[in-house]
């Protein structure tokens, strides 16, 4: 039996899920809804290994920047999971909605515009592929550098660049580049996005 994990707070993009198990093609697949990558690993470690292959797929269509923000620390924390763990290593992680909206763009997507009948399509070729897309979609993250990771606690914090350059005795160019590369890293939208991601553990 494959297993599709779908890791999303909507409820009507779980149903929409949920109602691909009607389809002939999906008869095979068990669709387990969750909210964040701590379920899928606790279900991974605590379960019997999946008969057949496993699929992860992250909803990024939420526009609400709380979830928003919510579903990038999922994504970066799969993939920190990823680097350490060897049997998440192996289930390909998808993103679902707008590749051109994310900056997300070197990851795998499946785009959330499709009809049903290409959704599905995708979802079986990704089973048919599965050890190409688990070894080749590059998802798998080192952790934030000691310089970064300090920058990142303080911007959750609300501190601004020129509160930060004083603080940490630096030029605020060097801040502002900085915190532009944290942005890239983690997706995030802009520089809003770090207050909404206080909420969020980043691994």
């Amino acid at each position: 039996m494959k297993k599709l994990f779908i890791i999303s707070p909507c409820a009507f993009t779980r149903k929409g899920f949920s109602n691909l198990e009607l389809h002939e093609k999906m008869s095979d697949v068990e669709i387990i809804n969750v909210e964040s990558y701590e379920e899928v690993v606790a279900h991974i470690e605590m379960k019997a290994p999946p008969s057949g292959p496993a699929l992860i797929i992250v909803d990024m269509t939420i526009r609400l920047r709380t979830f928003r923000t919510r579903q990038l620390a999922n994504v970066w924390n799969l993939r920190r999971m990823m680097y350490t763990n060897p049997k998440l290593r192996k289930i390909p992680c998808v993103l679902f909605g707008i590749k051109e909206q994310s900056r997300l763009t070197l990851l795998h997507w499946i785009s959330s515009d499709n009809s049903i009948e290409s959704l599905i399509g995708r979802i079986d070729n990704i089973y048919k592929k599965h050890e190409e897309y688990s070894s080749s979609n590059g998802i798998m993250q080192k952790g934030l550098e000691k310089r970064q990771r300090m920058l990142l606690e303080l911007l959750m914090k609300g501190y601004s660049i020129q509160k930060l350059s004083v603080k940490m005795h630096t030029c605020p160019h060097s801040l502002f580049y900085s915190r532009d590369c944290l942005i890239a890293k983690l997706g995030l939208y802009d520089r809003y996005d770090f207050i909404a991601l206080s909420e969020e553990l980043i691994l």
